[in-house]
């Protein structure tokens, strides 16, 4: 008895250390009844959640066909990522303690490094399904000249805020959502309660928010007017005289689009939410833009992003990218806003250890969306095609295991 006591205190020491508790870890832990549940309260006490990076959840027969076709085509699914994700527990729990913080009204601003074909965008879309299952909304956002360069940050903004997804709402834009909710919350409340809850939105922003709730009202809703404000508080350009019609006396700008933000993390908390994260998918580097002036501008945004986002709690963003970019940002930014190491994730190459686990995850998958049952000689395949793709980019080795289970699913059929 006390040898397993003593094993609780270690393991729960890990825990408070890594940020999360996951049993599948520990596979050949035997505690009794009651020794599980004083674990399950004193991880509950200290705040840390208990989990498991490492378990695969069911999937139906859509889904892994849906997953294998994405595989097929070069293109990261949206969902179910943790399926055939491999060694990236130790980022993930780096991740976890951050969002903890941000939970308890922090702002936390994070880099990740890897290499063209490490799986970055893979990653990014990990992590905002386990940021969806921590409470958060979510909004990911890629970078590049076209659609949001970083140079025009009010663009940024405005792919921030129509990006913004939820756990029930992961497929489109759930601003509309989240404000309805918000303003239901507070019909609900006491006036004493909704003073309390508003108290620290500034006036224009209630403005907008009384506009709304005018424009939606149950007896007369004004649809046309609501997608107005959903596209003003996006950041897109309205008619000044709809914006006087309404009361509504804010401008959203380049340079107050980074507190709003803020403000409407304020308004997700009201609803449960425990703030919002930003992924920042860096599809082209900042140095490659064409024009000088645009790379300042773009390097200066992203320091402003940084200084400012200390200012307002509940924000997370992550800004992923590629080693080229950490030979560069020092140029623009002055010496003391060096980004510190321990504010860089490195994203590693998969080992040939690694990789036969992914084949053996995409091949159970692959396996579930076709029905088949290959021969077991097909193990020693798949050490041997890891133990090559090890010289590869993760998306090239996954599309050749991919059409390499198609293929032996036509063998094996026949």
């Amino acid at each position: 008895m006390q040898e397993n006591d003593k094993i609780l205190k270690e393991i729960i020491q890990q825990a408070v250390s890594r940020g999360y508790f996951a049993i599948d870890e520990y596979p050949g832990l035997r505690l009794t009844i009651q020794q599980f549940k004083d674990l399950g309260q004193n991880l509950t006490q200290k705040g840390i959640p208990i989990h498991s990076y490492q378990q695969d959840k069911s999937l139906n027969k859509t889904q892994a066909i849906d997953i294998i076709n994405s595989l097929r085509k070069g293109v990261v699914p949206s969902t179910n990522l943790d399926n055939f994700t491999v060694g990236r527990n130790d980022l993930l729990s780096k991740v976890n303690k951050n969002l903890q913080e941000v939970g308890y009204d922090k702002s936390i601003v994070r880099f990740i490094n890897a290499d063209l074909g490490q799986g970055k965008t893979h990653l990014l879309y990990l992590l905002r399904e386990f940021a969806f299952e921590q409470g958060f909304a979510v909004s990911l956002v890629t970078l590049n000249q076209q659609e949001s360069p970083l140079h025009k940050f009010l663009e940024v903004y405005h792919k921030i805020m129509w990006g913004i997804r939820t756990k029930e709402q992961t497929a489109r834009p759930a601003l509309d959502n989240i404000l309805d909710r918000w303003l239901n919350l507070m019909r609900d409340k006491s006036p004493e309660q909704v003073k309390r809850l508003i108290q620290r939105i500034p006036d224009n922003v209630k403005n907008v928010l009384v506009a709304y709730h005018t424009v939606t009202n149950p007896i007369s809703p004004n649809r046309f007017d609501q997608q107005k404000i959903l596209k003003f508080l996006s950041g897109e350009k309205i008619y000044v005289k709809d914006l006087k019609r309404m009361q509504i006396d804010l401008r959203i700008t380049e340079n107050n689009a980074l507190p709003m933000l803020g403000i409407m993390a304020e308004l997700f908390r009201h609803l449960g939410f425990k703030g919002i994260v930003v992924f920042f998918d860096e599809a082209e580097a900042i140095h490659s833009l064409s024009y000088y002036s645009h790379q300042e501008k773009a390097y200066k945004n992203l320091l402003q992003i940084i200084d400012q986002s200390r200012q307002f709690p509940s924000c997370y963003f992550v800004y992923s990218t590629t080693p080229s970019f950490f030979d560069n940002y020092f140029s623009f930014w002055p010496r003391n806003q060096k980004i510190n190491a321990d504010d860089i994730y490195e994203l590693t190459p998969l080992t040939k250890d690694e990789l036969y686990d992914l084949a053996k995850k995409i091949f159970a998958i692959h396996c579930s969306a076709y029905t088949w049952k290959p021969s077991s000689k097909i193990e020693p395949s798949l050490k041997k095609i890891s133990d090559v793709g090890s010289s590869k980019r993760v998306g090239d080795f996954v599309r050749g295991i991919v059409s390499f289970f198609d293929e032996k699913k036509n063998e094996y059929r026949r």
